[in-house]
């Protein structure tokens, strides 16, 4: 249900499926990461960079991960930042 919301472009209710998949799981990586990504997409990038952390901290995938990082630094013009993570990818 999570990925209907994201393919249609409908973050807000993407991040409440994700809150809800939370709550029963706090330390789930993939889940975490999905909460960055929507995040991301709501123009949020703090809070996408802080649940991205979290999601690598809790076994979310490295590739992935390191990718939305680079486009959150992207989108707030850090590089040097960008271009780190991206060839981490």
């Amino acid at each position: 249900e999570v990925y209907h919301y994201l393919e249609i472009d409908r973050y807000e209710q993407a991040l409440v499926k994700v809150d809800q998949l939370l709550a029963s799981d706090p330390n789930a990586g993939a889940i975490l990461y999905l909460k960055a990504s929507c995040l991301f997409c709501l123009n949020h990038y703090d809070e996408a960079t802080e649940y991205c952390s979290l999601a690598l901290s809790c076994g979310g995938d490295v590739i992935e991960c390191n990718y939305l990082f680079g486009k959150i630094f992207m989108q707030t013009y850090q590089y040097i930042g960008a271009e780190d993570h991206l060839l981490e990818a």
